[in-house]
């Protein structure tokens, strides 16, 4: 594992998850809306939309995934990912919301890159230094 800490912010995954978060930032609740990013960039990786599969939603929200209209906002939050971040295929692998002393939130994320996909990584990453 990979500590990012002292890393640029925009190579953080967390940054990169409330980046794609944005437009529903003051539509949905914060913790609510990180579990709906972390199922949408890991479908985008992963290339799959097996919502009950990902085991980011528990209890109420995992009943809400049936929702049209909740599947409709993953669907949206996946197409931002794959828009503005095509080349990054890490995978959430744990993710919190943290509410700072300040009030404002904090998110937290785990990751974790599959061998497979740190070759695509480094095919994109090779390519654009050309």
């Amino acid at each position: 594992m990979i500590d990012m800490n002292g890393f640029p912010e925009e190579m953080k995954l967390s940054a990169m998850l409330i980046k794609i978060m944005e437009p529903w930032i003051d539509v949905i609740p914060i913790e609510q809306l990180a579990d709906y990013a972390s199922l949408a960039w890991n479908a985008a990786v992963d290339g799959e939309d097996a919502w009950e599969s990902i085991n980011f939603l528990h209890g109420a929200q995992r009943e809400a995934i049936h929702d049209n209209e909740i599947k409709d906002i993953i669907r949206q939050i996946k197409s931002r990912k794959v828009k503005l971040f095509p080349n990054d295929f890490r995978s959430v692998v744990r993710m919190q919301v943290v509410i700072e002393e300040d009030g404002e939130p904090r998110v937290i994320v785990a990751s974790k890159l599959k061998r497979e996909n740190m070759v695509k990584m480094l095919s994109h990453a090779a390519r654009n230094l050309r």
